[in-house]
């Protein structure tokens, strides 16, 4: 976001947006001037609005675009999603009907820039709307649309996502399916849309790959024949990462399930992605690439301490690849600037269709495929936050 101008009420900024030449959020008393979108992002868009209205037809619902403005009521978040749908009646914040305060599903297409905002603070915010019932991410890097669902009166305990021209989304808050070819129908996609990292070198094998990181003086990862250094991370991150690393190998205890951290490197191997999570647990037998075992290729659970300049990655482009781990049952993010946990989590031979998030010092985190609990405050005692994020 851009640098905030000094705090103002909510009624002060709808003055103020009501008459300005370009959008901008509001959030916690500051205004933050909205960026314009791609090509793709108004291409994709505006096809999410074009088949929405031709399959809910006469029905009692309404599709708006980014022009309307929508307000979370009890965060005070005022912002312009891609595409918004009500049901029934639309509901007002006040007589300028500008304001929307009652959406039934709301669909972000996620650019590199806005792409950790849109899976973070903004969801976190949205799911605190009464009448919401899904939200939708759409990617413009590749074919890759994601739906969170909860039914009416239920928790946000639903996921799916679909990432082939020859799926089909099925929208359950509406009843309606449509397929990713016709949302996507010529679109072209940039190579790093998705993987927006410095410069790659020169191509090679993973053979090669391996020969120069086992000799390195810095980690790197390595996707599609090409190497990326590896950023340091912060004192939170690190802080964040060993509190998991403690308090998990405890609750594991002397059982068959053993705990990595971030120096293990881990083998995506449908997908040829080397990388090195956070942490990593494995039930049974670790299973190694090659003799060296240095590269684990079965892990149990992945654990990535989300930080400002790998967040997009890591709810992304990463956790596309780790999802194509058969052994893979639950993927964890944790935040580093407030106590809050998400967990995404697939029954053994099953698929990824449920998810969690747990916030607050008071809150717990439950580990499904490990059968075990931990309360927030063991994992973020003492950590001092920062305001970005």
């Amino acid at each position: 976001m851009a640098v905030p101008i000094p705090k103002l009420s909510q009624a002060e900024y709808l003055e103020i947006e009501r008459n300005a030449e370009y959008k901008s959020e509001y959030y916690n008393g500051e205004m933050f001037a909205m960026a314009g979108g791609t090509g793709n992002h108004s291409l994709l868009a505006a096809r999410m609005i074009g088949a929405l209205l031709a399959r809910l037809g006469t029905r009692n619902c309404r599709t708006f675009t980014s022009d309307m403005r929508v307000r979370v009521s009890p965060t005070g978040l005022c912002t312009y999603p891609d595409v918004t749908v009500i049901y029934g009646k639309p509901v007002y914040a006040d007589d300028k009907v500008d304001v929307l305060t009652n959406p039934k599903l709301i669909i972000e297409v996620s650019s590199p820039s806005t792409v950790a905002h849109d899976r973070g603070l903004k969801f976190r915010q949205y799911k605190t709307i009464e009448t919401l019932e899904e939200y939708v991410l759409v990617s413009q890097g590749e074919p890759y649309v994601e739906c969170f669902y909860r039914p009416p009166g239920g928790s946000w305990g639903e996921y799916s996502d679909h990432d082939r021209l020859e799926a089909t989304v099925t929208f359950k808050s509406l009843g309606i399916e449509i397929p990713l070819a016709e949302i996507y129908r010529d679109i072209e996609f940039s190579r790093w849309d998705n993987f927006t990292v410095a410069p790659p070198i020169p191509k090679l094998t993973p053979e090669q790959y391996l020969e120069i990181e086992r000799k390195a003086a810095y980690k790197s990862e390595y996707f599609d024949g090409e190497m990326f250094a590896m950023a340091g991370g912060s004192g939170n991150h690190s802080l964040l990462a060993a509190r998991f690393m403690i308090v998990l190998s405890a609750k594991l205890g002397a059982g068959n399930c053993k705990f990595y951290g971030s120096d293990m490197r881990v083998g995506v191997s449908p997908t040829g992605l080397y990388t090195y999570p956070d942490a990593a647990v494995v039930c049974g037998k670790p299973i190694y690439a090659e003799d060296e075992s240095d590269v684990l290729t079965n892990p149990k659970v992945i654990i990535e301490v989300l930080s400002p300049s790998t967040e997009a990655k890591d709810r992304g482009f990463k956790f596309k690849q780790y999802k194509t781990i058969d052994s893979l049952e639950e993927y964890v993010l944790v935040s580093q600037f407030e106590p809050r946990i998400e967990c995404y989590y697939r029954s053994p031979g099953g698929v990824w269709g449920e998810y969690s998030d747990s916030d607050g010092m008071g809150a717990l985190v439950r580990l499904k495929s490990l059968g075990i609990e931990i309360p927030l405050v063991e994992i973020y005692r003492d950590i001092e936050f920062s305001s970005v994020g």
